[in-house]
């Protein structure tokens, strides 16, 4: 029998690497998606039902925001959503007109976005504050209803961000903004800080509090090389499957950075333009020193209107001197005229006159200081004396006592003085307020449209960030007291601490359950407390100065200092005068008694 020869069996692998190759061109072909081009925008799609019934949503909530501006516009949503197609406006208005405040509730606020008004060029001289306009008014796309395409495409990109969040926390956050990426975003940056869950990808036993996602890390963002620049990448958006989200991306993430790339281009290309200029004009000696001809210069003397441009000239100069100089003044804010801040030298009141005085204006604890003062005095009239001596001697001779006496001055001369100042350019010759930088008329009153939407945004704002909202029903709440296991009406079960939902196979084992007899924090886990309240004060005092701050900076750019005055001068008016320790208000009352200013 013949032997046939067995062929040599081979191996299919050479390297492990060639196992995984077909596995690799797989995955990057089925998982490599396109990325967003804002030239190239293409449409959501949607079914034309969906479309319909969307544009109608907005479209009843634009006329009833134009028709209500008063209410909420959180409110008006929520109450669109539970009437039927049919006439929806007509019946969210009627219902709004015959029970305006059974209807809505707390929700009857002032729209502090609407009748919030910068100050514009028109009152650039005098910084007032413009009256909320009546015209028709466009919502603002955050305000608006979202498709179930956007709402969808968010929840799956922040599913994929915060991978240490629970779902039901993600969607709760959603449901208080709305569906809005960029609102939701900062509020799951911070609780990815105080999440206690660890992704699998970590070992089981190293429970480490997960790091908020760095811009480079993100999911929806790709980084590539950017061809002018060798160190530098431009990133891009990977489409997430809706139009609106992939154009809110870019300009959140894409747009600031691709902005920063030109700007740093262009002064790079400003800066070699000037090289390259000075370079070519030395060689070519045409070197100058001043970039307007002589004889420019003499024309512009010789025209007609020589006065006006010399008085200009004078104004300015004038004006640098006195900027330079660090003199205290009071300049009128519809023209260049200022007078120089001189306060009169206090003088002593005579006996009579503090008396009284001290029972009149004095608070009650320096009335029954001073009584008790005077009682004292009679059988204690040398130590009185000796300390009157010393309080002298420090006045006169020890500096930061007299900065303390001089601020107190300043402060009691301040509060006396009248806010109405007249002008006295004769050009001029207009009563300002020194205040609100408004033109005075009697019964004035300072920044009364903007103290109040101001007042309103406040008020919103600090609401808004303590409340909570179902992600079922859409119910908005605060908790007052009880512990952290809250349900809704409609059986929904959440956190109020992390707003993750509680389900009823985990019940209270959400919360710790270590004994910890002196209290304070567990050391042996990161739960949440059952009973352990968040510090609301701390939140809402952030909340505020969040407010303020934008109210400040929102108009900082091309305004005049007239019109930054003005919106410090609200914030101050609305939020109330710097507070002073106690001890100064007292030495501001001991001051207001004592001494007579004119």
């Amino acid at each position: 029998m013949d032997h046939v020869p067995i062929p040599q069996m081979r191996r299919l692998w050479k390297s492990k690497a060639d196992f995984f190759r077909p596995f690799r061109s797989a995955d990057i072909s089925e998982t490599s998606t396109p990325l967003y081009d804002p030239d190239q925008v293409q449409p959501d799609h949607v079914t034309e039902a969906d479309r319909e019934q969307l544009e109608g949503l907005n479209a009843a909530l634009g006329t009833l925001v134009d028709a209500f501006p008063d209410v909420e516009v959180e409110a008006l949503r929520e109450m669109l959503e539970r009437v039927s197609e049919d006439s929806r406006a007509q019946i969210v208005a009627e219902r709004l007109l015959t029970r305006r405040r059974d209807a809505v509730g707390s929700g009857m606020r002032v729209r502090a976005a609407q009748m919030l008004r910068l100050p514009t060029k028109e009152h650039a001289a005098t910084g007032a504050v413009s009256a909320p306009s009546r015209q028709r008014r466009s919502l603002l796309l955050e305000e608006t209803f979202r498709g179930e395409q956007y709402q969808t495409a968010v929840k799956q990109l922040l599913y994929q961000e915060f991978k240490t969040l629970s779902h039901s926390t993600i969607k709760a956050v959603m449901a208080e903004n709305n569906a809005s990426y960029t609102q939701s975003r900062p509020t799951l940056q911070q609780l990815v800080g105080k999440a206690w869950r660890f992704p699998l990808t970590l070992p089981m036993f190293w429970t480490r509090r997960a790091a908020p996602v760095a811009e480079q890390d993100h999911p929806a963002l790709f980084w590539r090389a950017d061809g002018a620049h060798a160190n530098a990448s431009v990133p891009a958006v990977r489409q997430t499957g809706s139009t609106v989200l992939d154009r809110e991306l870019h300009e959140l993430f894409v747009a600031p950075v691709i902005t920063k790339i030109r700007q740093y281009q262009l002064s790079a290309d400003l800066a070699l333009a000037k090289e390259l200029n000075e370079t070519e004009a030395e060689e070519a000696e045409a070197t100058f020193d001043c970039a307007i001809p002589r004889q420019l210069a003499e024309r512009a003397l010789d025209i007609s209107g020589t006065e006006d441009v010399w008085n200009e000239f004078q104004k300015r100069l004038s004006g640098q001197a006195l900027a330079k100089s660090q003199i205290p003044l009071r300049r009128c804010p519809l023209c260049d005229y200022a007078e120089v801040e001189d306060p009169p030298r206090p003088t002593w009141r005579p006996a009579k006159d503090i008396s009284r005085l001290v029972f009149s204006r004095a608070p009650p604890g320096v009335q029954v200081l001073l009584i008790i003062s005077a009682i004292i005095s009679t059988f204690f009239v040398a130590p009185l004396l000796l300390f009157a001596s010393v309080l002298y001697l420090l006045s006169h001779i020890f500096p930061p006592f007299i900065a303390i006496l001089q601020s107190s001055y300043t402060r009691v001369r301040t509060h006396r003085r009248s806010p109405k100042f007249r002008c006295l350019d004769p050009g001029c010759a207009t009563t300002t307020c020194t205040t609100c930088l408004a033109p005075w008329i009697d019964q004035h009153t300072c920044f009364s449209n903007a103290r109040t939407s101001l007042r309103t945004l406040i008020e919103t704002s600090a609401t808004a960030a303590i409340k909570r909202t179902c992600p079922r029903c859409h119910l908005s709440f605060v908790k007052a007291s009880g512990c952290n296991k809250l349900v809704c009406n409609c059986g929904y079960t959440m956190c109020y601490t992390c707003r993750c939902e509680i389900t009823a196979k985990e019940g209270y084992q959400h919360f710790c359950q270590h004994f910890r007899p002196a209290g304070g924090k567990c050391s042996q886990c990161e739960r949440c407390e059952l009973y352990g309240d968040e510090d609301e004060d701390a939140i809402v005092r952030r909340a505020v100065e969040k407010v303020e701050r934008e109210w400040m900076e929102g108009g900082k750019e091309g305004e005049t200092e007239g019109e930054g005055r003005a919106r410090r001068a609200v914030v101050q008016a609305v939020v109330g005068r710097k507070e002073v320790k106690w001890w100064e208000g007292w030495l501001d009352a001991v001051v207001d008694v004592l001494m007579e200013i004119d």
